[in-house]
């Protein structure tokens, strides 16, 4: 079956047009009981435009939007509406889009060696100063201790083959890496593939996914065990071993003969370096080295998620500074850009007949893509003729692409970041452009 964008686009819509939906995200019984400019319904389809800029002004577009120049809203009325909302409505908004693409849709869904292949990555937000968010959060000071700032920890789950992040999580810097991950392991599904780096290697990951009937793939530092070390050592590039909970793990964790059949294999890497992988696909000949280290490879699809994050929608220049308004920011940026993803893979074949004489490939601009979402995201979910502005919008996608050069390499830049400058948030001061 084939699903089109068009009816996931509409079952997404219909989850927030009902009353009973209203009644479980609110924050308080009595919220949003009386008659008000922006009740839950537009206060919704007001968030998803992702603001950044300053809210007056887009507090006049958005009403200039629906045909409504003549009503007044105060920044102030919305801040304290916004508050009644719960973010984890955006969160599940997420989830329902993604399980609308899923769900009957198999001739879009990409698989291998029907997995879905996932990945997890984590990166770090820098959040506005403020008291509330500092006491959730955590605050952070140079090796000087000259200055006190933010930051949260931020985390994805990414599906390598398909472009939906299928889940994130935003939690204190405090709390680490593979803790993010095993939250994320709720939206995925047995017999997915989730695909790690050196950070997330341990037995528990490995058993969590185990008993949940999914399968893993991670690179491992050699001092991992013994039995790695060893292995790395050695003149084998693929060996089946059993690994077991560390002798410091309580008993009662695993139990007393806990132990899990995995595979390590090992390859050299274009500098030299030889890395190292564990997974749980034990059949060598259905899964060979040479597959897995192409699959690891594909891993960096999820790094570009924050890219998208931090430079295409500008997530860190949030809209307000409490924990209710941080959340929502990051989950309306995660929800736009699987819609983004949603419209530009069904207009991918399209484009292949039109550039197909070419010698290079090519895709839907992505940053001109969300820009165009942006605008139209109000009458995408609003208008009675939305399936005239979905026609549009991907009118408006196909005149805006860029070729896919391969093989482009370009040095990575490890302390790129190291010395950047946080945006600077004032209370009072918005981007107005």
């Amino acid at each position: 079956m084939r699903k089109s964008s068009e009816e996931i686009i509409y079952r997404v819509r219909e989850c927030f047009m009902v009353d009973e939906v209203e009644e479980q995200y609110k924050s308080r019984p009595e919220d949003f009981t009386r008659s008000r400019i922006l009740p839950f319904k537009l206060l919704v389809v007001f968030m998803l435009r992702r603001l950044y800029k300053n809210l007056a002004l887009e507090i006049s577009e958005f009403f200039k939007d629906l045909a409504q120049p003549q009503v007044s809203l105060s920044k102030s009325a919305f801040t304290q509406a916004r508050q009644k909302l719960s973010p984890l409505f955006f969160r599940n908004l997420l989830h329902k889009l993604h399980l609308e693409f899923y769900t009957d849709n198999d001739e879009r869904v990409k698989q291998l060696k029907s997995m879905r292949l996932l990945a997890v990555d984590g990166s770090t937000l820098d959040l506005p100063f403020s008291p509330e968010l500092a006491t959730v959060y955590g605050t952070h000071s140079n090796q000087h201790r000259e200055a006190r700032y933010i930051k949260a920890r931020a985390s994805v789950m990414y599906d390598l083959l398909n472009g939906m992040v299928l889940d994130g999580v935003l939690q204190p810097f405090a709390q680490g890496e593979p803790a993010a991950a095993l939250k994320h392991l709720n939206y995925a599904r047995e017999g997915d593939l989730l695909v790690y780096d050196r950070n997330y290697a341990s037995f528990q990951m490995v058993y969590e996914h185990r008993q949940r009937g999914m399968h893993v793939l991670m690179r491992l530092r050699s001092s991992f065990s013994r039995q790695v070390e060893d292995f790395a050592q050695s003149g084998a590039v693929d060996a089946l071993v059993l690994i077991s909970p560390g002798k410091n793990t309580p008993l009662q964790a695993y139990g007393r003969d806990a132990a899990i059949q995995v595979r390590l294999v090992k390859f050299s890497l274009a500098n030299g370096e030889t890395a190292l992988l564990l997974t749980t696909l034990l059949n060598k000949e259905e899964f060979p080295v040479e597959l897995l280290k192409q699959i690891y490879a594909m891993r960096w699809g999820v790094e570009t998620v924050y890219d998208i994050l931090k430079n295409v929608l500008r997530v860190e220049y949030f809209s307000g500074f409490t924990q209710v308004a941080i959340e929502q920011d990051f989950y309306i940026s995660l929800f736009l850009m699987n819609l983004q993803t949603l419209l530009a893979d069904e207009l991918q074949q399209e484009l292949n007949t039109r550039y197909g004489h070419r010698k290079l490939v090519y895709k839907i601009n992505l940053a001109t893509a969300i820009g165009h979402l942006k605008k139209n995201v109000v009458a995408l979910f609003t208008s009675n003729t939305s399936q005239q502005v979905l026609l549009e919008l991907k009118e408006n996608f196909l005149q805006h692409v860029e070729p896919v050069r391969p093989n482009r390499k370009y040095p990575r830049q490890k302390d790129k970041y190291r010395h950047r400058k946080t945006p600077i948030l004032m209370k009072n001061r918005k981007n107005v452009l």
